[in-house]
C-alpha cells in the first residue's frame, strides 16, 4: 500500500523548527558576544529591576543610580519614561534571582528576539497553507532563514535598556500580525473570536512602547468595527474587546499621572537629565517643531531607507548637518537601509499590494489594517530622534504585507522564479550582518566620531561594546 503524500505541514514543521532553534543559538552568540552569559551587567541594565521593586511598593520612580542620565527629574524624584511591561516581566524571575544584583536585560532581549522570530515564521506558514506544496515548502524555508538571519531578527542583537523595550514592542507587533494573518486566511473571515487576543496584544504593547501600540490599537479598531458591522449588532465579544483596550489605556494613564502629573503626558524631555544637563541644544528643535513634525519626513526617509546622509560635505560635516541641528534634533549611527536589509520582504509586499483588488478577499479591510500598522513607521519619519532601533516600527506593517504576498505567490498557477528570491535573501542577510557589525562598533550618541574621523577610521577606533 502506497504511503500517503506528506503535506506541507508534515514536511516543513520539523525542519523549520530546527532552523529556528539553530538560528536562536546563533542570535544568542551575537547578543552575548560569544560568551552565552545572559546575566552580564550593561549600562542602565538595572532600571527595570528597580522599576519593579518600586512598583511593588506602590511607587513609580526608579533608583537614580540604576537609570543614570536617562532619568527624568520631577518633584525631586527620578523617573524612567519606558513602559512598565519589561519591569512586570521580571516578576517571573523574582523567586529565582536577586534583582539587586542580577541584570536580566540580555536574557530579556534574547527571549523577545526568539519569540518575534517564531511569530514571523508562523505568519508566513499560516499565509501559505493551502497553496502549492512544493512552492510553499521552498518559500517557507527561505523565509525562515531571512527572518532569523536578517532584518528584525538580526540587526537589534546589541542588548541595551533601549533595545529591550523596542524588542518587546516588536514581539507584540509580530504576534499581532500572526493573528491578523490567521484571520485573513481563515475560512470564516467575519469570525470575531480573535478580537480579545488582538486587544490584549495591543494593550501589552501600550505598556511597552506607545508609538508601536498606536498601530496595533488602530488595527484592532479596524477589525472590531468590521466585525460589528458584519454581525449587524454589538455582541459580548465586541464589548469585551472594547473593555480590554480601555483597561490598558487606563493603566497607562495612571502610570503617566503618577510620573508626570497628567495621564496624557508620556515623556517630558525638558525633565531629562541628559537633555537638560548635557545636551540642552537638542531641546531647541524640539521646542520649535515638536516631538513629531512633517518637516522631518524627507530626512527620515533618507535616514531609514536611502542613507545618503553618511556622505561628508565640503565643510567636513555629514550631508544635511544644518538641517539636523536646526529641525531634527538628534540622529545616531550606524547608517542603514531597510531596502538593503529586507529586500525580499519589500518584494513580497509589492506582490500583496498588486493583488489587493484581484486576489485578496476583503481588500478594503486589508488596506485599512496595513495603513494602521504603517502609522508607527510614519511617526518615526517625523520624530525628533532617529536611531537604528526605531526601525522596528516599520516591521509590523512590512511583515503583514509580506505574509499576504507570500500567501498569494503559493496560490498562483505559474511556476515561482526562485533565483531572484534567493538573491534577494542573500542580499538582505549580507547587509543585515554589516549593519549589525556597524551597530556593535558604534558608540551611543550622535555620530561625531564618524563625522570627524570618517567612517572607516571611526569604526577602526570603535570597540565592540560588552553586552
Amino acid at each position: 500500500m502506497a504511503r500517503p503524500a506528506l503535506t506541507l505541514d508534515k514536511i516543513t514543521f520539523g525542519s523549520t523548527a530546527m532552523l529556528w532553534a539553530a538560528f536562536s543559538v546563533y542570535q544568542a552568540m551575537f547578543l552575548t558576544h560569544g560568551t552565552f552569559n545572559f546575566f552580564d551587567d550593561i549600562a542602565f541594565g538595572h532600571t527595570f529591576n528597580s522599576m519593579l521593586q518600586h512598583l511593588l511598593q506602590g511607587q513609580f520612580d526608579v533608583d537614580p543610580n540604576a537609570v543614570g542620565g536617562e532619568g527624568f527629574i520631577n518633584n525631586g524624584k527620578v523617573y524612567a519614561y519606558f513602559g512598565i511591561f519589561p519591569a512586570l516581566l521580571r516578576l517571573v524571575a523574582v523567586p529565582f534571582v536577586d534583582l539587586n544584583r542580577v541584570d536580566l536585560t540580555v536574557l530579556s532581549c534574547f527571549f523577545a528576539g526568539v519569540l518575534t522570530s517564531a511569530a514571523n515564521i508562523g505568519s508566513f506558514a499560516m499565509a501559505m497553507r493551502g497553496g502549492n506544496d512544493a512552492t510553499a515548502r521552498f518559500l517557507l524555508l527561505l523565509l525562515t532563514v531571512i527572518v532569523c538571519l536578517s532584518g528584525q531578527g538580526l540587526i537589534f542583537l546589541k542588548p541595551s535598556l533601549y533595545v529591550e523595550v523596542t524588542d518587546w514592542a516588536g514581539t507584540f507587533g509580530a504576534w499581532f500580525v500572526l493573528v491578523l494573518v490567521i484571520r485573513q486566511f481563515a475560512t470564516k473571515k467575519r469570525d470575531a473570536r480573535y478580537l480579545p487576543l488582538l486587544a490584549s496584544l495591543a494593550g501589552f504593547c501600550l505598556l511597552t512602547r506607545v508609538s508601536t501600540a498606536i498601530g496595533l490599537y488602530g488595527a484592532t479598531g479596524v477589525v472590531l468595527l468590521h466585525a460589528a458591522w458584519c454581525d449587524r449588532r454589538i455582541g459580548p465579544v465586541h464589548v469585551v474587546t472594547t473593555l480590554v483596550l480601555a483597561v490598558f489605556v487606563i493603566i497607562t494613564g495612571l502610570v503617566n499621572y503618577e510620573r508626570w502629573g497628567s495621564p496624557f503626558i508620556f515623556m517630558d524631555l525638558h525633565r531629562n537629565i541628559i537633555y537638560t544637563q548635557v545636551n540642552p541644544s537638542q531641546l531647541v528643535p524640539l521646542d520649535k517643531y515638536g516631538e513629531f513634525s512633517f518637516q522631518r519626513i524627507l530626512y527620515g526617509m533618507n535616514y531609514y531607507f536611502v542613507p545618503i546622509w553618511v556622505i561628508h560635505d565640503a565643510t567636513g560635516h555629514f550631508l544635511f548637518h544644518d538641517f539636523v541641528e536646526r529641525v531634527v534634533g538628534f540622529i545616531e549611527a550606524p547608517p542603514s537601509s531597510l531596502f538593503l536589509t529586507d529586500p525580499l520582504l519589500f518584494a513580497l509586499s509589492i506582490v500583496a499590494i498588486r493583488g489587493l483588488r484581484v486576489r485578496l478577499t476583503e481588500p478594503r479591510v486589508t488596506i485599512e489594517l496595513a495603513v494602521s500598522l504603517a502609522v508607527p513607521g510614519l511617526l518615526m519619519l517625523m520624530a525628533t530622534v532617529m536611531t537604528l532601533r526605531y526601525r522596528m516600527e516599520f516591521y509590523p506593517c512590512l511583515h503583514y504585507l509580506a505574509a499576504l504576498g507570500a500567501g498569494l505567490l503559493v496560490r498562483q498557477s505559474r511556476p515561482l522564479s526562485r533565483t531572484p528570491m534567493v538573491l534577494a535573501a542573500i542580499l538582505g542577510i549580507v547587509f543585515s550582518h554589516l549593519t549589525l557589525i556597524m551597530f556593535l562598533r558604534s558608540p551611543k550618541g550622535a555620530p561625531v566620531l564618524f563625522e570627524r574621523a570618517g567612517w572607516v577610521k571611526g569604526f577602526e577606533q570603535g570597540a565592540f561594546e560588552p553586552p
